[in-house]
């Protein structure tokens, strides 16, 4: 498991007269407790099971509309003979996204310089 931390650095001034502002760090990471020994995310995830909190886990309509959205997709990929297209990170995408929309005379607007918005 990664180290689960969060650290906020805000500049507060201090009590009193005059602007004497100095750093506060804020840190919110488990370990800073001490030697007290923190659960992992899975032995969390099991006291939460053995506890009955429900709170991390779907509910079975969700679960079932999950699935009702993404099968089609995994059905017209199982279909599907070509790869899908790869182009370069940073990009607009494949050319082929250009042409699904032209299909229905819309475009993509990428602004005066390409850039999009």
């Amino acid at each position: 498991q990664p180290d689960e931390s969060i650290t906020l650095r805000l500049c507060g001034k201090r009590l009193g007269p005059g602007i004497d502002v100095r750093t506060i760090d804020l840190n919110l990471n488990p370990k800073s407790r001490g030697n007290k020994r923190s659960a992992d995310a899975y032995e969390r995830l099991l006291l939460d099971v053995i506890k009955g909190d429900q709170t991390l886990f779907l509910r079975q309509d969700e679960l079932e509309q999950a699935w009702h959205w993404v099968d089609p997709i995994l059905e017209t990929w199982e279909r599907t003979t070509s790869p899908p297209e790869h182009y370069a990170s940073g990009s607009w995408g494949p050319a082929g996204s250009t042409l699904l929309l032209a299909k229905d005379g819309r475009l993509w607007f990428e602004g005066a310089n390409g850039q999009g918005n």
